[in-house]
């Protein structure tokens, strides 16, 4: 039960961590278009 759980918060934080690496990305993507256009 207990490796469940620990499981469950691996995949959790995971799914944080790739959340905000790719809005990290849009947003940076973002601005570089938006430098680029200038």
């Amino acid at each position: 039960m207990k490796d469940f759980i620990f499981k469950g918060i691996d995949m959790k934080s995971k799914g944080v961590i790739s959340f905000l690496y790719e809005t990290f990305w849009c947003y940076f993507l973002k601005k570089e278009n938006e430098d680029n256009d200038e």
